[in-house]
């Protein structure tokens, strides 16, 4: 599975994004995650792979989290992202 993505932080710049799926029954998760040099914007993609043993259906993104070069972090939980502009294509 591939998750495009972009973001941006105005100050010290964009350093990673994690992105976590949980599967159809909400018991198990998966992440995966992109690193990129610092800044103010970014785009990419994470790519996730399942094992062949995971749960079919739907997995839906459980959380985001957004690391800054200074060390900041944002993570935006399934209600904090309803709130949020994310554009799930």
């Amino acid at each position: 599975m591939r998750v495009e993505l972009s973001a941006s932080d105005n100050l010290a710049g964009v350093k990673s994004v994690e992105v976590v799926l949980m599967n159809p029954s909400g018991t198990v998760s998966h992440s995966g995650s992109a690193i990129f040099p610092p800044a103010k914007e970014v785009s990419g993609r994470v790519e996730l792979t399942f094992p062949q043993s995971s749960e079919p259906g739907t997995w839906r993104v459980a959380s985001v989290m957004i690391v800054e070069a200074a060390g900041n972090t944002l993570v935006m939980d399934r209600d904090v992202m309803a709130y949020r502009v994310l554009q799930v294509l």
